[in-house]
């Protein structure tokens, strides 16, 4: 079992040559008691590494360029040097490698660390905060340098190049990198055999030395197990010789029981003295790697010759806009940040940068602002002060992949991998309650949730969470969408059911939820207060409701519908999605009916109070003033406010003329051109997927389909300022490289039988349309090759 992996080719070939280690150490029974020499490379003194230490560190600095784009690197000097202390004092008892060693902090979603051939070591954000104790820290550290030191990289890499180039040795640094490429490409047509596994004696020998060196420097050898019994959630149990034996026990739990007794065997001679402070200074020093902000920085780019500011900036889309309850503040939540604004003022008080948040919250007493990111990184701040009271990256084995956090911010409920329920403790980070295997899905549903998590604009949600607005209680259930009804001759034999979950916060205990709610629950819903749950029991308007929680019956009847509603911060008023033509709109409880609607992506309602985002991106206060006889807002606004930009990263497309006098720039919902020489924008659009542009500012750009716009390539003309249709591409299989456009058709004549959804929603379900068109262009397709700027100018 692996803990992490990454998506670059080249990490595929000869079982990776960064080796992404779970963090296991073990020591077999080993004379370690009788000296303190570090032990001898013995199983690896013969390995089939060819490469010598000067050549490995020539491979480690390609390879470390060539893994630039998979993760970003915290470049902190100070949090840096904490870090390479703890390895100087591991590095002293390694046997002599000839490497020099170096240490990277690094941004990834898992609690993990690896390293690549020529001494790097790269440890996650989160799992430093994930450890205790330095000494846990350090044995993950220790282990990462035993395979360094009896280089299983290099010999990984000099596998597939004996395999793949048929080499025995490699020689200077340009034959290093020719031959490093060289492999790279065979990689992708030929296959090279991995190393074997945990249980082989390299990896035992890896272990033991990167163990000796982690005890000979002072640390407690018990921090290993404590760590990985946390990590894979053993709670302590080891195993026996009878479980190994007849399969009762976890490979896991073996490896525990090794790590246990090994420990007792470690001479107290053998270790270097701690200081009496180093719980405090690990603390001190955890806390700020934890709270580091790249974006709070200095900006520093070594080289740099020319730099142009240009304007208007292009800003990020907002998902989300929330009032507070006392409506005195406003919460605008975007792809790179979470910025607090004064409603009266109409002025920012606070941006916090913060990547990957699909809502934020302000706590009932609107004195704090909670959220969590996409990589579970969880933070509460006070709004006075604008100062951070908590950040704690949260750390589960199994990932998340549908999650929600609590009003008051106390507690993250998910739906992890395996379909099982967890409500995790925010401020300590532990799990409270679990209820496995919460809904089984079947392998079609499981493999359109796997893909909707992945992709960048789907925000689908086969699970439904919620909260109570005093998050005394929280509800699970398995959404209506995306579910499949299987049959043959006309008999349903596999067909999903509705289910629903309840747990009472304070108890952590499930509860009875009766009535209607199985059926509202598996539809959208919102709660209108803690014993008020607004929605329908069908896919029919007249099906609409308010019902009791947790009893479920129905309190009044409602005509309305929606694919998605959500409570504002006034219980009065609900946002719709979509409603009629239009993206949202607002139901007034009161007057149960649907009192305006606009192409926005999210409204926020206060009392006479609504806020948007305009077009330009800045946010609209206006006055929610009904004409009932016109079903219109009459409002007037109040004021218009413009939010900084931060920084941002994934922009969809941004590419350069050739001579530098031209950017086209996009976001997912906003894109445009700017003249380089003045920093003007000439051209402003809708979002676009990518993207050229030429030194006269005429720019060629792929729109996807949006509101009754098909797929399309466009000419932005930057002399007009207008874009243009020039051409209509199919909806699946065609993508733009920059001036090239690649389309695949399929050669298969016969139609696939197809599975339809249940509900009789068959229309409402892009997700399946998109999987069956793309399954269809997966194999036996022909490619054609467009060059659009000679075939269509």
């Amino acid at each position: 079992m692996h803990l992490s992996t990454t998506s670059s080719a080249f990490f595929r070939i000869a079982g990776t040559i960064a080796v992404f280690s779970l963090v296991i150490l073990t020591l077999s029974g080993v004379g370690l008691a009788q000296a303190c020499d570090p032990p001898k490379i013995v199983a690896n003194a013969n390995s089939s590494n060819f490469f010598s230490a000067e050549q490995e560190m020539i491979v480690g600095e390609l390879t470390l360029a060539r893994m630039s784009g998979e993760f970003r690197q915290i470049q902190d000097p100070v949090l840096l040097a904490y870090i390479e202390s703890i390895g100087a004092k591991l590095i002293k008892h390694l046997p002599p490698t000839g490497l020099k060693f170096t240490f990277h902090l690094v941004e990834y979603p898992s609690a993990n660390a690896f390293n690549i051939p020529g001494g790097h070591v790269f440890i996650t954000r989160k799992l430093v905060a994930f450890s205790n104790t330095e000494d846990e820290l350090a044995s993950v550290i220790a282990h990462e340098l035993g395979h360094a030191t009896v280089h299983h990289g290099a010999q990984d890499l000099s596998i597939a190049m004996k395999k793949l180039l048929n080499i025995t040795s490699v020689g200077d640094r340009k034959d290093i990198i020719d031959k490093y490429n060289l492999v790279i490409e065979n990689a992708r047509t030929k296959r090279a055999s991995a190393r074997r596994g945990h249980e082989n004696d390299q990896q035992l020998e890896a272990d033991k030395i990167g163990f000796f060196s982690m005890v000979a420097a002072g640390y407690d050898p018990n921090a290993s197990f404590t760590f990985f019994d946390r990590l894979t959630e053993s709670e302590g149990k080891t195993g026996s010789w009878f479980s190994d034996i007849f399969g009762g026990g976890t490979p896991e739990q073996k490896r525990l029981r090794e790590i246990a007794q090994a420990a007792s065997e470690l001479p107290q001679a053998c270790r270097d003295g701690r200081s009496a402070k180093a719980t405090e200074d690990f603390l001190k020093w955890q806390a700020d790697v934890v709270g580091f902000r790249e974006a709070e920085r200095e900006e520093k780019l070594p080289g740099l010759l020319w730099k142009k500011q240009i304007s208007p900036k292009i800003r990020s889309d907002v998902n989300k806009i929330t009032f507070s309850q006392d409506g005195k503040y406003l919460l605008v939540t975007d792809d790179f940040a979470v910025t607090v604004i004064e409603r009266e003022g109409a002025k920012v008080l606070r941006q916090i940068a913060a990547e990957g948040v699909s809502e934020a919250y302000f706590t009932q007493n609107n004195s704090q602002v909670v959220f969590v990111t996409n990589n579970l990184r969880f933070e509460r701040w006070d709004v006075a002060s604008g100062k951070a009271i908590e950040i704690r990256e949260l750390v589960l084995r199994q990932n998340c992949w549908e999650d929600k956090l609590s009003p008051d911010g106390n507690y993250l409920a998910c739906v992890d991998l395996q379909t099982n329920v967890n409500l995790i403790e925010t401020k300590t980070g532990k799990r409270v309650f679990e209820k496995k295997q919460f809904y089984p899905l079947t392998s079609l549903e499981y493999f359109s949730w796997l893909r909707a998590g992945r992709e960048e604009t789907s925000r689908v949600s086969f699970f439904r969470i919620g909260f109570t607005p005093d998050s005394r209680f929280a509800m699970f259930s398995r959404s209506n969408k995306f579910r499949f009804r299987f049959s043959v001759d006309g008999l349903t034999y596999d067909e999903s059911e509705n289910t629903v979950l309840g747990v009472d916060l304070t108890t952590m205990k499930p509860i009875d939820v009766g009535g209607d709610l199985k059926k509202v629950a598996a539809r959208s819903y919102a709660f209108i207060d803690p014993t008020r749950v607004i929605g329908n029991t069908a896919a029919k308007v007249e099906a609409g409701g308010i019902f009791s929680f947790p009893a479920g019956k129905r309190l009044q009847k409602l005509e309305f519908g929606g694919e998605e509603i959500s409570a504002t911060s006034d219980p009065n008023f609900l946002t719709v999605k979509p409603v009629s033509n239009f993206t949202t709109g607002i139901f007034d409880v009161s007057k149960t009916a649907l009192v305006t609607a606009m192409n926005k992506n999210d409204i926020a309602v206060w009392k006479n109070i609504m806020a948007f985002e305009s077009t330009s991106g800045k946010i609209v206060l206006r006055e929610l003033k009904i004409d009932d006889a016109k079903k219109t807002n009459a409002g007037v606004d109040l004021a218009t406010i413009e939010i900084p930009v931060s920084n941002m990263s994934g922009m969809r497309t941004a590419e350069i003329s050739d001579d530098f006098g031209w950017l086209v720039m996009s976001t997912k919902t906003r894109g445009g051109v700017w003249n380089l020489k003045t920093g003007e924008r000439k051209v402003f659009t809708r979002g676009f997927m990518g993207g050229v542009v030429d030194p006269k500012g005429m720019s060629v750009a792929e729109f996807p389909r949006f509101q009754g716009e098909k797929h399309t390539l466009a000419l932005l003309n930057s002399d007009t300022g207008q874009g243009v249709p020039i051409r209509e591409l199919p909806e699946y299989g065609s993508k733009t490289y920059g001036r090239f456009l690649i389309n695949r058709k399929s050669l298969d004549t016969k139609e696939s039988k197809e599975t339809k959804p249940t509900d009789g929603t068959e229309g409402q379900f892009p997700l399946v349309e998109a999987e069956k068109a793309e399954s269809k262009l997966g194999s036996n397709v022909s490619f054609e090759l467009v060059d659009w700027v000679k075939g269509l100018f």
